[in-house]
């Protein structure tokens, strides 16, 4: 990507068609455009599992993302959406709110505050793009205490941020349900519901939640954690899944 001799955030638009259809532009960081679209799918509820992927191929121009797939979800009906980077994932109403009501499996503890801390200073650390221009969202795939590097991914947009990150670990098949996703952005509905739907139990950020967001972490047993970085972190649900300090 070409530098200016000032700080400026990268974004582009990029359709992303699945099976044939465009769903919708995004407005990103064009970098990492296959776990975007991955992630933005498996967010949106329209991509299951790795075997439910039949095809992936991003233009050379890297305008355009098609993805195709083996079964799957209807897509939804209407016009083409234009989702711009400071905004959600740009799910329906039915998508967003249609999730099964179950809430996720608690699992064992894996987590401790001081790791997410330390994984937070790791994200931020990585965040080269954030260092150039000071405009930039990051967000992390940790996995449990003791076990290898995060994957870490950065994007104008904080969501564009998280679905990188979620299709990264979906196309390397991880174990998702043993995994936390850091983001830097304060936590809307929309992106519990990302970690809801990849079946990530933790959510942590270095910021706030908003009151939608925690009233259906709540709900669904979601890890949620807030001022990840700071020496007052606040672990607003879920804290079964954190080991004791």
């Amino acid at each position: 990507m070409s530098r200016h001799p000032f700080p400026l955030a990268p974004e582009a638009p990029v359709l992303i068609r699945v099976d044939g259809k465009d769903l919708c532009v995004l407005f990103c960081t064009p970098l990492n455009l296959d776990e975007l679209a991955v992630g933005h799918l498996v967010g949106r509820g329209l991509l299951s599992d790795r075997d439910s992927l039949a095809s992936l191929f991003i233009c050379p121009d890297g305008g355009r993302v098609d993805l195709g797939r083996h079964g799957g979800p209807s897509l939804p009906l209407g016009p083409v959406a234009l989702i711009a980077s400071a905004c959600g994932a740009g799910a329906t109403p039915g998508e967003l709110f249609g999730l099964d009501g179950r809430p996720l499996p608690p699992g064992p503890a894996r987590f401790s505050l001081e790791a997410l801390a330390g994984r937070s200073r790791e994200m931020f650390a990585a965040a080269e793009l954030y260092r150039d221009s000071g405009g930039m969202h990051c967000a992390a795939l940790a996995p449990p205490d003791g076990e290898r590097r995060e994957t870490v991914r950065e994007d104008v947009g904080r969501h564009n941020a998280v679905d990188k990150v979620v299709g990264r670990g979906f196309l390397d098949g991880e174990d998702l349900p043993s995994m936390a996703i850091l983001t830097s952005g304060r936590i809307a509905a929309d992106m519990v519901v990302k970690a809801i739907r990849a079946g990530v139990p933790v959510l942590a950020s270095r910021s706030i939640p908003t009151s939608s967001a925690y009233a259906l972490a709540r709900d669904y047993d979601l890890t949620l954690i807030g001022r990840i970085g700071s020496h007052e972190a606040i672990v607003y649900c879920g804290g079964t899944r954190l080991l004791s300090e």
